[in-house]
């Protein structure tokens, strides 16, 4: 359509509302001087409409923006009418070595519990999403679907576009792109009303908003992001903090069946710290190990119980300092349960000591107080 050549008005005026048709019949009755300029940039598509009016009863150019959305008046004749451009979401699959997954896995994405898309991921293990529209703060959750691998990544969106939402097997990442805090009632709104069983296979999140992951299952909370799960964990596998974790007056439960461990380039302060690891004795795969090797060297927590299992402070450069710093009993150790320090890691406890020794006995294996 050339720009100065007369405009078929039928083509605008149906369908739309009476504040439209209003606006438009106004435009394009005469003497009105058209032109249409099409802009396109990175971020919009824009429509530049020009008018000169010269019948003061109607509306002028002027009132465009107040009665289109998207609209922004850029002066007495001319308004912008913007439309966001889709944007894209892309990553890589990690096997559970660290290595790509280099044949082609089917990757679901849901937005804000609904489905957003199906990927295939590439040779380089790499999965795109296009055709987006992503507002700040969309829930957005990116899992393996029909694959015996399993693993799942959450984050709040802004507006921008997503290259690195990387996927991990046998990982649950916790992420946020916006700043904003992630709680575990944000991860079960992202799942949706009815779950994806390979979802569910790698969080599952009761009514309680209590998230479990299976055992071998690492919790990664992602760097920049600040975690506050509102509620109750009981993590199957690892522990990796590379961003913030706020505990609030809730319990982390390590109950895997396998040795676990707590790292991360974070120490992490923890509010009740159970252990309750049911793993073979004998092998023994049945250790709770502290690992500051990455920065995790300050690891904290209000009380701590071991119930099942070991729990361990590391060894060597890999030890971690605790500090108990509740009031009252602030370790319990069971008679299924061992707290051990043959590393370098300090022990503080803040709680009434006699208290302590008489719940930990002759359990615990560490230098003397």
């Amino acid at each position: 359509m050339h720009p100065t050549s007369p405009i078929d008005r039928s083509r605008f005026f149906a369908n739309r509302t009476s504040v439209g048709q209003r606006l438009l019949s106004s435009w394009f009755r005469r003497p009105a001087i058209w032109s249409l300029l099409f802009l396109s940039t990175m971020t919009a598509v824009a429509l530049v409409v020009h008018a000169t009016n010269t019948e003061y009863d109607l509306i002028q150019p002027s009132e465009t923006a107040s009665l289109l959305a998207n609209a922004n008046r850029i002066n007495d004749h001319d308004v912008m009418i913007t439309a966001p451009v889709a944007n894209t979401i892309s990553g890589t699959l990690f096997d559970s070595s660290g290595a790509p997954i280099t044949t082609g896995r089917t990757i679901q994405l849901l937005q804000n519990g609904n489905l957003g898309g199906v990927a295939l991921s590439d040779g380089l293990g790499v999965y795109t999403f296009t055709g987006l529209t992503l507002a700040s703060g969309d829930r957005i959750v990116v899992y393996i679907s029909g694959s015996a691998e399993k693993g799942a990544t959450f984050t709040f969106t802004s507006t921008s576009d997503i290259p690195t939402l990387n996927i991990y097997q046998n990982q649950l990442v916790v992420r946020s792109d916006n700043g904003s805090t992630v709680t575990n009632a944000d991860l079960k709104s992202a799942q949706g009303l009815s779950p994806d069983a390979d979802l569910l296979d790698v969080q599952d999140i009761d009514q309680s908003n209590t998230l479990t992951t299976p055992s071998g299952f690492t919790l990664q909370i992602w760097s920049g992001t600040t975690y506050a799960p509102g509620a109750d964990i009981h993590d199957g596998g690892n522990w990796i903090n590379n961003g913030t974790f706020i505990g609030d007056t809730f319990t982390v439960n390590f109950n895997g069946a396998n040795n676990q461990t707590i790292n991360g380039l974070n120490s992490t302060t923890f509010n009740n710290l159970m252990i309750a690891n049911t793993g073979d004795p004998n092998i023994p795969s049945n250790i709770v190990s502290l690992d500051g090797s990455a920065g995790a060297t300050n690891t904290a927590a209000a009380t701590l119980t071991v119930s099942i299992g070991v729990f361990d402070q590391g060894s060597g450069s890999a030890s971690s300092n605790l500090s108990l710093t509740g009031t009252g009993d602030v370790a319990t150790v069971t008679s299924n349960g061992t707290w051990q320090n043959f590393g370098t890691g300090d022990i503080t406890l803040a709680g009434e000591r006699d208290a302590v020794f008489r719940a930990i006995g002759y359990r615990v294996h560490s230098p003397p107080w």
